[in-house]
């Protein structure tokens, strides 16, 4: 969590880091936290994205009763696919910022980064479940 947090750094906290490559795509999307987030003239209504979001929130609220729940979701999320380097390789032919990006490939790497870490706690609980 630290390391997603930028270890203190804002500058390589996850989400500025994310924030400022929309700012300078100049992508524009309200912020999420806003009313205007959910004004129906955005189309954002995806009923497989708001399911996700409700599922992630009920998660993090009742953890216990949905711990296989959040190891899956962090095995999801921890594991770096494929087309992860690729965006690396097409923001910068774009002269975009692909920091962010770089970082998920140096934290999430399946030998000793977060994927393994969550692959780990995948393997204990596994080992413990009744």
């Amino acid at each position: 969590m630290s390391e997603k947090l930028g270890n203190g750094d804002l500058a390589k906290n996850h989400v500025w880091v994310y924030c400022d490559l929309i700012r300078n795509i100049e992508a524009g999307p309200p912020s999420a936290n806003s009313e205007e987030f959910i004004d129906p003239r955005h189309e954002l209504n995806e009923a497989r994205c708001w399911k996700a979001v409700m599922a992630q929130l009920l998660i993090s609220l009742f953890p216990h009763d949905f711990l296989t729940g959040a190891l899956g979701f962090n095995m999801a999320y921890e594991s770096l696919p494929l087309p992860l380097l690729k965006t690396v390789k097409e923001l910068r032919e774009l002269r975009l910022n692909p920091y962010y990006f770089e970082l998920h490939n140096s934290i999430d790497n399946a030998n000793v980064g977060h994927a393994a870490m969550v692959m780990a706690a995948v393997a204990n609980y596994i080992e413990v479940a009744p």
